[in-house]
């Protein structure tokens, strides 16, 4: 009793009877509970266990579980992995026409191209499977002010063929197509072409075979 009165004084409680009557009830159930129960540290992980295993408590790993697989990791995700490393471009005629670097970002979901010209001229691009369409998108924009738009994917021959308009000098709407293909040697051929008569016919406006410098 004295324990107990000596709790209900700390707490700043009346020494009234009924108080006493309910502090010695409550003392009697934490013993009885404490001879039934792990004591200490085994009792509260005890307590933490039955309360995450209740139904309708959601754990971390269940929620994870329940969200479906980690994102961009079917095979149309690795299509254009062909192209990742920092690479040196060289044009027909064997010159350096610039270094580009292909990563991979945001969780592996984002392929992002950055792109520095022997004496001038940057730019970006940044290429990402769709789902939804079943394509793959590049958006590129660089130091000229310049801003292509460009969908596609892997046709027959293993080539990653990319392709998308925008508006040209008099009203004339401009065709961009552009193709990435992987040798065997491990080089991999880029050739952007243009049309300005809805793909009759084309003009080449760049190309370029890359040799890779370093792997990622």
């Amino acid at each position: 009793m004295s324990m107990i009165q000596g709790e209900i004084d700390a707490l700043g409680l009346d020494d009234d009877p009924q108080v006493l009557n309910e502090a010695m009830e409550n003392r009697n159930m934490i013993d009885h509970d404490s001879a039934i129960r792990p004591a200490g540290g085994k009792r509260v992980l005890l307590a933490v266990l039955t309360a995450l295993l209740a139904p309708g408590v959601s754990t971390p790993l269940a929620a994870q579980d329940a969200a479906g697989p980690k994102p961009c990791t079917a095979e149309e995700h690795g299509h254009f992995d062909f192209w990742l490393g920092s690479w040196e471009v060289r044009t027909e005629d064997g010159q350096v026409a610039g270094n580009n670097t292909v990563t991979k970002d945001h969780g592996g979901c984002v392929l992002r191209e950055e792109w520095e010209g022997i004496g001038d001229g940057t730019g970006e691009s940044f290429n990402v499977y769709d789902p939804a369409s079943g394509t793959w998108h590049q958006t590129w924009v660089d130091d000229q002010g310049r801003l292509l738009t460009l969908d596609g994917g892997l046709d027959s021959r293993g080539r990653m063929v990319l392709r998308g308009e925008r508006p040209g000098k008099d009203g004339i709407t401009v065709t961009d197509e552009i193709t990435w293909e992987p040798h065997e040697d491990g080089t991999v051929l880029q050739i952007w072409s243009v049309s300005t008569d809805a793909g009759t016919t084309w003009r080449e406006q760049f190309r370029g075979t890359y040799h890779k410098q370093q792997e990622f």
